[in-house]
């Protein structure tokens, strides 16, 4: 993305490793931009069942005309985002979930958490796959020393739902520069009603 949020460049690529499981990847992605600018490097994976996004990762990255692309860091990055609580494929009922984690520096210290669903035929959601597959959305306080710093979070978060459901709960935030987003993490549940 460049500085306006907007994409100008996008490529699939595949990691090595067995189906379900996390392993490297790499991919060289040609770009043009008409000055230097803040840009955004971003990495995602979607649901194969209603194409919202499963896992959203990125890293800002400066853009710039010409010259010779360098890494500026080769460390292992860690996750951003965890959740603890509900573990994956955790059985819900009674239209409340306990969300627990913790996160990286936050701005302002907010994040937000959407509750999928599953099937739906309705317009576009890129969290949910459609929008009638959200179940519910809030915002929250991360419990960090101080803004700008990793914190904890933990809350309840309210879904209504009429029969079994396999679903997700997403938590993640974004840039205060354009709006964009930043990470996102989930964990699959069965919700119950």
């Amino acid at each position: 993305m460049g500085e306006n949020g907007l994409s100008i460049a996008n490529k699939s690529t595949t990691i090595q490793a067995e189906a379900g499981k996390r392993g490297p990847f790499s991919v060289e992605i040609s770009f043009k931009v008409a000055k230097n600018q803040a840009g955004r490097v971003s990495v995602w994976t979607t649901s194969a069942k209603d194409g919202g996004l499963v896992h959203f990762t990125s890293q800002d990255v400066q853009l710039k005309v010409s010259g010779e692309a360098s890494l500026t860091s080769e460390k292992n990055l860690f996750e951003t985002i965890v959740i603890t609580k509900p573990a994956p494929s955790t059985q819900i009922s009674g239209g409340k979930i306990f969300l627990q984690g913790w996160t990286g520096p936050v701005f302002e210290n907010t994040i937000h958490i959407v509750v999928c669903g599953e099937g739906g035929t309705g317009k576009k959601d890129v969290f949910c796959g459609t929008a009638d597959n959200v179940l519910g959305k809030t915002t929250a306080q991360i419990n960090a020393p101080d803004v700008g710093q990793p914190g904890m979070f933990s809350l309840t978060v309210s879904y209504k739902v009429s029969r079994a459901v396999n679903g997700r709960v997403a938590v993640y935030f974004t840039s205060p520069r354009d709006g964009g987003l930043l990470h996102l993490a989930s964990a699959p549940v069965l919700l119950l009603p």
